[in-house]
């Protein structure tokens, strides 16, 4: 069995959603408040750059995690003045 790697995100290796490979364009990762930072792109291993998408799954978890340690690291600065 061939895997169609188009279909699952590089990251957590389950199907991504993606709209175009499903024919329902726009992918919901066009939508105007959807924004992917360098940092979780610079996880996807290189041979699956531009080749696969990540799902919407992991780019909420990237987004909420890093919102967690924006708000530890300004926690930190705050108790340390």
């Amino acid at each position: 069995m061939t895997l169609n790697y188009r279909s699952v995100c590089p990251l957590c290796e389950k199907a991504n959603a993606c709209g175009l490979e499903e024919d329902q364009s726009p992918c919901w990762c066009m939508a105007d408040n959807i924004e992917f930072s360098e940092d979780l792109l610079d996880q996807v291993p290189e041979a699956l750059r531009n080749e696969s998408c990540i799902c919407e799954r992991c780019l909420r978890t990237f987004n909420s995690v890093n919102r967690m340690n924006i708000a530890e690291s300004e926690d930190d600065r705050s108790g340390a003045a």
